[in-house]
């Protein structure tokens, strides 16, 4: 699989679960969006850079999916021929925190998520492939409530990417 797309889908798993502390809002009320919302569709349509006119080349669905408390239960995408390319499935706990995270390409399991929660907030993230092998782990540094430094760092612990905010 493509690393950018993996990259891609640890990004935005990693953001879409919550802390424990932060829990007092949902998935949706963080996303600022209200009302009984359970799916969200988008979709992007795309055409050949030469083409003058509104030919469909390319289009590209993802589907968000929530529970009747506003978390993420799963988002996918779907290609032009109706197939889903990559999909995450997020599981909660018994209070509702983000307890794991499976991610699949063409229905396929490609590895899972798992929070590393401490006092109350998510400090991190351990990325496991298809096999339950650590590869990567994501490390938060906080400043009061706001994450200021991401660290990416591989199975050994050597750190292989750093970001500050």
């Amino acid at each position: 699989m493509n690393k950018s797309v993996i990259l891609l889908m640890i990004a935005f798993s990693a953001f879409s679960c919550k802390s424990e502390q932060s829990r007092l809002k949902s998935d949706l009320a963080s996303d600022n969006l209200k009302g009984k919302v359970w799916k969200i569709d988008k979709t992007i349509h795309s055409t050949g850079n030469t083409c003058g006119c509104v030919l469909k080349t390319d289009c590209n669905q993802t589907k968000y999916v929530y529970d009747e408390k506003g978390n993420l239960l799963a988002w996918y995408t779907i290609d032009e021929y109706g197939l889903i390319n990559d999909s995450t499935d997020y599981n909660y706990n018994k209070r509702g925190v983000c307890s794991e995270i499976t991610m699949f390409s063409k229905n396929k399991p490609v590895g899972k998520q798992m929070p590393v929660i401490e006092g109350g907030k998510i400090t991190g993230y351990k990325i496991y492939n298809e096999n339950g092998i650590l590869e990567t782990t994501l490390s938060y540094v906080y400043s009061g409530d706001e994450i200021t430094e991401e660290k990416t760092l591989n199975e050994k612990g050597e750190v292989l990417f750093k970001k500050k905010f």
